[in-house]
């Protein structure tokens, strides 16, 4: 549904003067909210609705002429990207979304040295309206309005909250983590 962005999205980074390695070919199709940087090294990506195996093996090839591991991961059925589910706060914590984060993501984030905390259950649209934040600096988020209590469990974790009414962007299903991409992060 959203075939076409692309070509305006890379026109702007070419814009911004950010290198554009390769782009995906074939039957390849991805979403860039299915792929998150670990660290340096490694991404993990997820294998979805809106990224498939083609895709995530076109990127694994690029990325590892740069000396990036990928790590692939299967998201549950019905989950549509892979930042629906979780979320990196701070460069050692990360946030979950509990009983959909894949395992193996959980595992990964451990290993290299987050913490992972798991949003307190309550139901699928608060669950979901609480994953679609973005983080603006270590531990200081952008998120909806309206969320007390998920405001008070990110607060607990010494998380900084900003938030804004998005009734418009709840409507069509979004939120502000569907209007972000990263493209560039502090290396410090």
């Amino acid at each position: 549904m959203r075939a076409g962005e692309e070509r305006h999205v890379a026109r702007r980074i070419a814009a911004l003067g950010m290198p554009i390695l390769k782009g995906l070919s074939g039957t390849a199709v991805f979403e860039g909210a299915d792929a998150m940087w670990l660290n340096r090294g490694t991404v993990i990506i997820g294998h979805g609705p809106r990224s498939n195996l083609e895709a995530i093996g076109q990127i694994t090839a690029v990325l590892e002429e740069i000396g990036v591991a990928t790590l692939a991961v299967d998201m549950p059925y019905g989950a549509m990207h892979l930042m629906g589910m979780l979320r990196i706060a701070d460069r050692d914590l990360a946030i979950a979304w509990p009983r959909r984060t894949p395992h193996a993501a959980v595992l990964a984030l451990r290993d290299r040295g987050y913490a992972v905390a798991f949003l307190p259950e309550t139901d699928d649209d608060t669950m979901n309206r609480a994953m679609n934040f973005v983080t603006l600096g270590p531990r200081k988020i952008l998120m909806n309005a309206g969320y007390g209590e998920i405001q008070s469990f990110f607060e607990g974790l010494g998380i900084e909250c900003v938030t804004v009414q998005a009734r418009e962007l709840i409507k069509a299903a979004g939120g502000f983590g569907c209007l972000a991409g990263v493209l560039h992060r502090d290396p410090g």
